[in-house]
């Protein structure tokens, strides 16, 4: 990510982690009474800020990502952002 790229700051938990992206959800949604409504959001590690709270599998606070990549998991499925605290 280019250092003056615009950021978004996205409040989630990681759920999954791989070697070049990881898995998040809200934190509301790690509970099993909700897991009937998929609104999981694989975001590339290329597109996290370093001062990222949440970087790893288990992280809980406010993911900051680039504004663009934002916007393409915005138009990814018909639920956007929805159930997501962000600015």
């Amino acid at each position: 990510m280019r250092e003056d790229s615009p950021l978004k700051t996205v409040e989630c938990v990681c759920i999954h982690e791989t070697d070049k992206a990881i898995r998040i959800e809200p934190p509301e949604y790690v509970k099993p009474e909700n897991k009937a409504d998929d609104i999981g959001k694989w975001i590339p590690k290329s597109q996290i800020h370093p001062t990222s709270q949440v970087n790893i599998r288990g992280d809980v606070g406010n993911l900051i990502i680039s504004e663009w990549i934002f916007q393409q998991k915005e138009k990814e499925n018909d639920k956007g952002w929805n159930g997501y605290n962000h600015d």
